[in-house]
């Protein structure tokens, strides 16, 4: 009995002092299965063992005590504002690339995620995609335009300047379909002239030409029919010429409203409206005379009217009489044939009966003065005439309500000739 207990106290101490290593050394099992037992420094991993390769994992993959060792390095850069754009002041070389870190190092400020290339450069005074330019071609600046002919409106064809300020010579309106006339733009008035005065893309559209409030066509003539003392002649001849589609208005004479001549293809003076009897036709004549627009003079009004501008067919060149037909003296002549024919006839009665005639005694030295008809037999003596191809002299007083169908349609040829020639 006193063997048996010696030896199992003997075995009791044996183990106890054996007990001191890897569970692995000590039983020579292999609990990861990886084939290595005492020198295998993680038994728990397969991967990691003294015959496994190292690997870029910040483990001792190969038990040799160290980590990562003999791996190709990758230097990144800090990118702490997550833009994903490095800060080439902030480096680092791993194996790996690790959180917070890149491989381009051109931001140009990490702290700021909207500032990095590529960015949107914007109007903030900062240099938002790292081009060493400050606010350059900036998406939130304004589009300018040149402004050729300086009317305030840019050129629609042009290409566009970004800037945040002002660029000299440009504006930000790009609607003006001719920067070479400072006339045309989208703001101008629309006037009878062949041209896009507006820019609304159409040609003499729209346009008021004698303030009526009503569209007018440029392709009929604008007529102003001048009086002082009565209308009544004034707006007979209105009545006349706007059955032939011409538009006439009627203008109480002033210097005020012969200015308005200059907007008129034709000024007709009739034979009734007074202005010879005052000072009024001295400034009329010399204000119509100065804007170089057709006038038409009737009977002794318009011969007197002639007179103050000098003309060869104004006083006092002229005699008096009472006519009612005319003698043809240029049958040829358009006159006489648009848009009314009246051709075929060497004699024309005018009017219903006999009417104050002025007629002008014509000089052979005269080559500005063409004579169109005569005083009826009185040759030499026009009563119808054009002098400078401006001035047209109707010798006879009397209206429209007093002539015939043939004195109101040779009438309306006068107008017509003048007004489009």
């Amino acid at each position: 009995m006193k063997h048996l207990a010696l030896l199992t106290l003997l075995a009791c101490t044996d183990k106890d002092a054996g007990d001191t290593g890897d569970a692995t050394s000590q039983t020579g099992q292999d609990f990861d299965a990886d084939g290595y037992t005492a020198d295998d420094c993680d038994d728990s991993s397969p991967d990691v063992n003294p015959g496994a390769e190292e690997i870029c994992d910040q483990i001792d993959n190969d038990c040799d005590g160290s980590i990562d060792e003999g791996l190709a390095t990758t230097v990144s850069f800090a990118d702490a504002d997550g833009d994903g754009f490095g800060d080439a002041a902030v480096t680092n070389s791993d194996c790996a690339v690790g959180d917070g870190w890149v491989t381009d190092a051109s931001d140009c400020d990490d702290s700021a995620a909207d500032v990095h290339p590529g960015a949107a450069e914007l109007c903030d005074d900062i240099d938002n995609d790292c081009d060493d330019a400050v606010d350059e071609d900036a998406t939130d600046g304004s589009e300018w335009y040149p402004d050729g002919d300086g009317d305030g409106f840019g050129d629609a064809a042009a290409a566009a300047t970004l800037s945040c300020d002002p660029v000299s010579g440009q504006v930000t309106d790009a609607s003006d379909c001719d920067d070479v006339d400072p006339d045309v733009h989208p703001s101008a008035e629309e006037v009878c002239d062949d041209l896009d005065n507006d820019c609304d893309g159409s040609t003499d559209n729209g346009i008021d030409r004698n303030g009526d409030g009503t569209v007018d066509s440029c392709d009929a003539g604008l007529v102003a029919v001048l009086y002082l003392q009565s209308d009544q002649e004034a707006l007979e001849i209105e009545a006349l010429l706007d059955d032939a589609g011409i538009i006439a208005d009627t203008h109480a004479a002033s210097a005020d409203t012969a200015k308005l001549g200059a907007g008129y293809d034709l000024v007709i003076v009739p034979s009734d409206a007074g202005i010879d009897d005052g000072g009024a036709s001295v400034d009329v004549a010399n204000i119509l005379g100065a804007s170089g627009v057709p006038v038409l003079g009737m009977g002794l009004e318009g011969y007197t009217f002639f007179g103050e501008l000098g003309l060869n067919t104004g006083y006092p060149n002229g005699a008096g009489g009472y006519y009612q037909s005319c003698t043809v003296a240029d049958s040829g002549h358009a006159v006489f044939s648009t848009p009314n024919d009246l051709t075929g006839a060497s004699e024309l009665d005018l009017y219903k009966s006999e009417q104050s005639t002025i007629l002008i005694m014509l000089d052979d030295d005269w080559k500005n003065v063409h004579s169109l008809a005569y005083g009826y037999g009185a040759y030499g003596f026009s009563s119808i005439a054009i002098e400078d191809g401006v001035y047209y002299s109707w010798g006879f007083d009397g209206g429209p309500s007093e002539m015939t169908p043939e004195g109101q349609q040779l009438l309306t040829n006068l107008v017509v000739y003048a007004i489009s020639n």
